[in-house]
């Protein structure tokens, strides 16, 4: 009678370690597949939005001057023609996630550059309508409801602004023919013509608008 309690003791001492240890072998299993789900958890919370090459990609495919390139790449940049380097790659989106970018619709408006004067812009292609837009990344207007441009209709404002900040006819000409811009020319006339030296905001922002149409640098108009 004793050997048979002996013997059942030590057969349940036997089932007793291998249920242990079969459970204990489950345990970092389990951890492993938790801890790889939430890595694809967060993986997918921090997925990587529009990149800077596929940014560039676009900017080649737009067979834009071999200039705006080179801006892109940090080869060149306006300081070395004596204007303030304004054309940076669009950091602020680039460094963004997906879900992030999301609100600025990167899918159809791809941002090409920033450009800063007296605040932070995007200059930015929409693959739909096939023209250029510049919006504030502040601005709570949806970007359906801006202004489709040419690329020499986006430039319209900028080179008002080069005239606004003194630079000389020909360097504004020089660097408008860097940047590829077709009519920089008659824009620099018309402002010399129509709007001098002595102009109210509104009369600023007629010209634009007008000179614009002239161009016909307008893809869509804008939408308030």
């Amino acid at each position: 009678m004793m050997n048979l309690i002996v013997i059942f003791l030590v057969m349940l001492l036997l089932f007793g370690l291998f249920f242990i240890k079969r459970s204990s072998s489950k345990i970092p299993q389990k951890i492993a597949e938790e801890s790889g789900s939430l890595r694809v958890r967060r993986n997918e919370a921090h997925e990587k939005g529009i990149t800077e090459e596929e940014i560039r990609t676009v900017l080649v495919s737009l067979n834009l001057a071999p200039f705006v390139i080179k801006l892109f790449d940090g080869t060149e940049n306006l300081t070395k023609h004596g204007f303030y380097n304004v054309f940076l790659p669009p950091y602020s989106m680039i460094d963004q996630t997906k879900e992030e970018q999301a609100i600025y619709e990167t899918g159809r408006y791809i941002p090409l550059f920033e450009t800063m004067d007296d605040f932070l812009e995007v200059l930015a292609y929409d693959n739909v309508l096939q023209g250029f837009i510049r919006y504030c990344p502040e601005n709570d207007l949806p970007l359906a409801n801006y202004e489709v441009l040419t690329w020499d209709g986006t430039f319209i404002e900028q080179i008002l602004e080069w005239y606004e900040n003194n630079k000389t006819d020909g360097d504004i000409l020089n660097i408008c023919k860097l940047f590829g811009l077709k009519h920089s020319k008659e824009i620099l006339e018309s402002i010399h013509m129509n709007l001098g030296s002595k102009y109210t905001d509104e009369d600023r922002k007629n010209w634009v608008s007008k000179t614009i149409d002239e161009i016909d640098g307008r893809i869509k108009q804008n939408q308030q």
